[in-house]
């Protein structure tokens, strides 16, 4: 593309984002930080603005990089869709509409005289539409889709950057998440020079108000009893998924954080690139989301917080990503074939029945196909709401996390417009959803030792009659009596599937298990009492 009489505005550069969301979770994958019309099926009420410098009199066309995010499971009209205004006058075109992978879409030809202009990005719907850069320019060629060609288009319209050098370190920890505190915390009260650079804006990760899962996992056990007590300094004081924002006290980790006079926090900061002395890291540059300034951090040691092991895979390190075929280790859990297969990405929501009633858009034509069957009717979205399985956890990252947003917009839809007892819902408000992906499986880093499968494993099943288990749930107040039926039914229902999934075998099938006990017949002292004895009776494995 002849870039002559040409200029770019990055999305999240406008001087007024409005109610458009920074988005930077893909980076490495797309290039770039982003804006996203997140109003969770209300369109945004204010525009991102900006001014831009026209370098003289023609006529412009207007290029916007977009994509249509729901393309990868509907060919209906998609809902992420926004305007582009110039001096206040709406382009025709409808942006976001075409290609699933971020490409180019023209708009109008504008009369344009030199000098500033304004450029906003209306949203239309709420519904997730993103815009990454504006470009207005004379050419009528259009530039490639590619991220090199990207790339380089940005490096000729905004000109190279070169980073800024931000000093040297004893410790730079990449990634913010609670291993990324508790490693910065540690090692800055032992006295080292600590950068902790975090890709988004709060700290926390899967337990920050961003994605919101509860902080849990065993500490403060033998043999290293003090594990764990950097924990209570940084963790809420409440547990549970799919909460309000304050349940995940953001303020409490930054302020821990901050406090350490040894640690020099960078906030919003993805790291893209590293550079090598041998085989060891000595710095690393990182790219800030909103203005897109970057930044060089040299160090003496590194650590990969990332969460996709980004810094690792960076530097060459032997990583892997899914399952290993069962002959590799002789695991017998393991799938004959090697697969990409993992655990999935969380992305929780929540809606709240309020006094006033509420609509939301009918998804019918481009959302989940679903039915009476099929949807799960909740209020609340756990960590178990998991998408993403068999895709690649990093090249796919950006599909992942739209699906799981497109699952969510669709079941919240069925409930309001379709479901038999849609009356129920009719003052039910969503509230949130989360646009961060919640990952709980991704690229691993191969270190000096392989731990397999454990085959010294007592498998234990344990069932009821279904007057039993509604006994047993009423006493422990966990449900309505009118709905407990409906309460053990959906819970065997994700047991099962949860189990089928992962394990490749039937959670129903009695012989993959060495005991099977029916829980009516005994209490639950008696139950723990029978799994004890049995284990008692087994042989330990001969010593290899």
């Amino acid at each position: 593309m002849n870039t002559n009489n040409s200029v770019m505005a990055l999305a999240t550069t406008f001087a007024d984002r409005g109610d458009w969301t920074v988005e930077q979770q893909f980076v490495l994958q797309m290039g770039s930080s982003y804006l996203l019309a997140h109003g969770i099926g209300t369109p945004l009420q204010r525009d991102a603005v900006t001014t831009v410098e026209v370098p003289a009199d023609g006529e412009y066309n207007l290029l916007v990089r977009t994509k249509n995010w729901t393309k990868h499971w509907s060919d209906g009209p998609t809902p992420g869709i926004f305007q582009v205004l110039v001096d206040g006058v709406a382009d025709a075109a409808t942006f976001g509409t075409d290609k699933v992978d971020w490409y180019w879409q023209r708009g109008g030809k504008i009369a344009l005289k030199k000098g500033k202009h304004t450029l906003a990005l209306h949203d239309l719907t709420g519904f997730d539409g993103r815009c990454d850069a504006v470009v207005l320019t004379t050419s009528d060629e259009m530039p490639g889709d590619s991220l090199d060609e990207y790339r380089a288009l940005r490096a000729r319209l905004l000109g190279p950057e070169t980073p800024v050098d931000k000093g040297e370190f004893d410790f730079v920890v990449v990634g913010g998440g609670i291993s990324g505190i508790c490693a910065a915390l540690a090692a800055a009260r032992l006295g080292c020079k600590v950068a902790l650079v975090q890709d988004r804006y709060v700290l926390g990760g899967n337990n920050s108000s961003e994605v919101r899962v509860g902080l849990g996992g065993q500490i403060n056990v033998d043999p290293y009893p003090s594990l764990g007590y950097l924990l209570n300094e940084i963790g809420p004081d409440r547990i549970g998924n799919a909460r309000g924002a304050h349940h995940y006290q953001d303020d409490k980790k930054l302020k821990v954080v901050l406090a350490e006079k040894n640690i020099t926090l960078f906030l919003g900061y993805t790291v893209t690139e590293v550079e090598k002395m041998g085989d060891t890291i000595r710095s690393v540059v990182a790219v800030e989301a909103t203005e897109q300034n970057r930044i060089k951090l040299s160090g003496k040691l590194f650590s990969d917080c990332t969460g996709d092991a980004y810094l690792a895979a960076m530097a060459g390190a032997e990583c892997r990503m899914g399952r290993e075929a069962r002959a590799e280790f002789g695991e017998s859990l393991a799938p004959v074939e090697a697969d990409g297969f993992t655990m999935g990405v969380s992305i929780e929501w929540y809606c709240e029945d309020w006094n006033t009633p509420c609509t939301f858009p009918d998804s019918l034509d481009w959302g989940l196909r679903l039915d009476e069957y099929t949807v799960e009717p909740v209020h609340r979205a756990n960590w178990y709401w998991e998408v993403g399985m068999r895709d690649d956890q990093v090249a796919d990252a950006e599909k992942i996390r739209d699906y799981g947003m497109y699952v969510a917009y669709s079941t919240f839809s069925y409930c309001k417009n379709r479901y038999s007892k849609k009356e129920d819902w009719t003052c039910t408000h969503l509230v949130w959803v989360s646009h961060v992906s919640g990952k709980r499986e991704s690229r691993r880093v191969v270190g000096d030792y392989i731990l397999r499968e454990y085959d010294n494993v007592f498998r234990v099943f344990i069932h009821a009659n279904k007057e039993a288990r509604i006994k047993r749930i009423l006493s422990k107040g966990l449900c309505d009596e009118k709905k407990v039926s409906d309460f053990i039914t959906k819970r065997d229902k994700q047991r099962a599937n949860y189990y089928n999934f992962y394990s490749n075998k039937r959670w129903d099938d009695l012989s993959n298990y060495h005991l099977t006990i029916d829980s009516s017949e005994f209490d639950i002292d008696e139950v723990a009492e029978i799994i004890i004895t049995a284990i008692g009776k087994i042989k330990p494995p001969a010593k290899k």
